[in-house]
C-alpha cells in the first residue's frame, strides 16, 4: 500500500508551526522523514518540491538567527570587498582603496583571526593576500611575508589551490606555484608564477631563463585575449633588452607595455613603463626626452600617493644631473632617493641598479670624496617634496 503525500500547505503549515515554538530540529527532523517517504513511495514532483521549499524555509530562519553564519556571510562580504581592492589597485582608484583598507585593518584582521580558528584555510588565503599586497605597498614587507607564511601553514589551507598558489608566489616560492597552477590548469596563474621566475632569473643576470619564460608568459596571456597582462611580460622582456645594452630593442618593448598599459588604464604600470623607458632615452642620448618621460612618470606616481614610485624617479633626475655634470644635485637626489626606499624596505630592480651603478660612478669622477659625502648627507636629511623641487628645478 502507499501513501499519498500530504497537500504542500498541511505540510507547510507544520513546518511553519515547529519554527513558531522554536522547535529548529523539530522541523529539520520532520522535513527529511517527509522527504524519505516520499522517495520510498515514489512522491511525485508535487511531493518532492514541497519538501524543498519546506528545507529551504527551515534552513533560512535557522541561519537567520545562527550567530556563525551570520558572522561568516559578514566575513565574507569583507573578501569580496578586499578582492575588489586588489584588483583595482594598479588602476585610478587605487589609492582610494589604500586608503581605506588601511582605516579598516583593524575588522580585517579580526575576520582574518576568525578565518584561521575555523579552519577555513582557503577563505584565509583569499583576505590575507590582498592584504598582504598592501601592507607591503606601505612598506610593512616584512610583516606581509609573515602573515601570508603563518596562513600558508595552516592545515586547512595546504590543498594545492589557485589562491595558494597565488600565496606562494607572493612569498616567492615560484616553482611550487607554478606546480599548483598547473595541476589546477589555472592558465592566467600559470603566466604569472612564469613572469616570477622570469625576473628571479633576471636578478641572477641568467637572461636566457628569463627571456624563456616571460615569452611562455606573454604567449599565455596572448592566447587568453588579454593584453594588460601580456604587457607585464613584454616589460621583463625589455627589462632583458636593456641590462643587455640593446637599447632600440629595450625601448620598442616598453613603449608596447606602455601603450597596453594605458589602454587598461592600470596608471601604476603606466608610471613604471615612462620611468623604464626614460632611462633607455637617457642611455641613447636623448636628455630632453628622457626628462620628459621622468616627469611624466613623477606626475603619475604622485597622483597615485605612490613615495616609493617618486624615489625611484628621483633616481633618473639625478642620473641626468651626472650627464649634465651637476654633480651635487646628482648626489643629493641620489640619497635621497635610497632613503626613502630604505623605508619601503624595497631595494632598485637589477636593471635599474644597473644603470643607476653605471651613473654613479660617472659621478665619482666629478666629485672628490669628501664632497660626495656631504652632498649624499644633506640629500639623506632633505624631505621628498624638496627633493622633487630639487629634480623639477631648471
Amino acid at each position: 500500500m502507499t501513501m499519498e503525500p500530504e497537500p504542500p500547505t498541511a505540510l507547510d503549515d507544520e513546518v511553519r508551526q515547529l519554527l513558531q515554538e522554536g522547535e529548529k530540529i523539530a522541523a529539520i527532523k520532520l522535513v527529511r522523514e517527509r522527504r524519505q517517504l516520499g522517495l520510498k513511495d515514489g512522491g511525485g514532483s508535487r511531493g518532492c518540491m514541497t519538501v524543498l521549499l519546506c528545507l529551504t524555509m527551515v534552513v533560512a530562519v535557522v541561519y537567520a538567527d545562527d550567530p556563525f553564519h551570520a558572522e561568516r556571510n559578514a566575513a565574507l562580504a569583507q573578501v569580496a570587498s578586499v578582492e575588489q581592492a586588489y584588483a583595482e589597485r594598479l588602476g585610478p582608484n587605487g589609492a582610494e582603496w589604500r586608503a581605506r583598507i588601511k582605516t579598516e585593518e583593524p575588522a580585517l584582521r579580526e575576520t582574518l583571526d576568525w578565518f584561521m580558528r575555523n579552519a577555513e584555510g582557503d577563505q584565509a588565503l583569499r583576505l590575507a593576500v590582498p592584504l598582504a599586497y598592501f601592507w607591503s605597498y606601505e612598506g610593512r614587507g616584512i610583516e606581509a611575508r609573515e602573515l601570508l607564511t603563518k596562513v600558508l601553514a595552516l592545515p586547512s589551507a595546504a590543498a594545492p589551490t589557485a589562491i595558494r598558489a597565488k600565496a606562494l608566489y607572493e612569498v616567492g616560492d615560484y616553482d611550487e606555484s607554478l606546480r599548483i597552477y598547473r595541476r589546477v590548469q589555472d592558465k592566467a596563474g600559470i603566466a604569472t608564477a612564469l613572469l616570477g621566475l622570469s625576473r628571479l632569473a633576471l636578478r641572477d643576470m641568467d637572461y636566457t631563463s628569463a627571456r624563456r619564460d616571460a615569452e611562455e608568459s606573454g604567449v599565455i596571456r596572448r592566447e587568453l585575449g588579454d593584453k594588460a597582462g601580456q604587457a607585464g611580460a613584454v616589460q621583463m622582456l625589455a627589462a632583458v633588452a636593456r641590462m643587455q645594452g640593446q637599447y632600440g630593442k629595450a625601448a620598442e618593448l616598453y613603449e608596447f607595455s606602455l601603450n597596453a598599459n594605458r589602454e587598461a588604464g592600470w596608471d601604476v604600470p603606466v608610471a613604471t613603463d615612462l620611468f623604464n623607458l626614460g632611462y633607455v632615452r637617457l642611455r641613447q642620448g636623448k636628455i630632453d626626452v628622457a626628462r620628459t618621460l621622468f616627469a611624466e612618470s613623477l606626475q603619475k606616481y604622485r597622483e597615485l600617493d605612490d613615495d616609493a614610485g617618486v624615489a625611484y624617479v628621483l633616481t633618473g633626475f639625478a642620473s641626468i644631473a651626472v650627464e649634465q655634470k651637476q654633480a651635487l644635485r646628482a648626489a643629493r637626489l641620489y640619497a635621497s632617493a635610497l632613503v626613502i626606499l630604505d623605508q619601503f624596505g624595497l631595494s632598485l630592480d637589477p636593471d635599474d641598479q644597473l644603470d643607476v651603478d653605471h651613473y654613479t660612478a660617472k659621478l665619482l669622477t666629478l666629485l672628490p670624496p669628501d664632497a660626495f659625502k656631504a652632498a649624499s648627507a644633506e640629500g639623506r636629511t632633505t624631505s621628498s617634496e624638496r627633493a622633487i623641487a630639487l629634480a623639477l628645478a631648471p
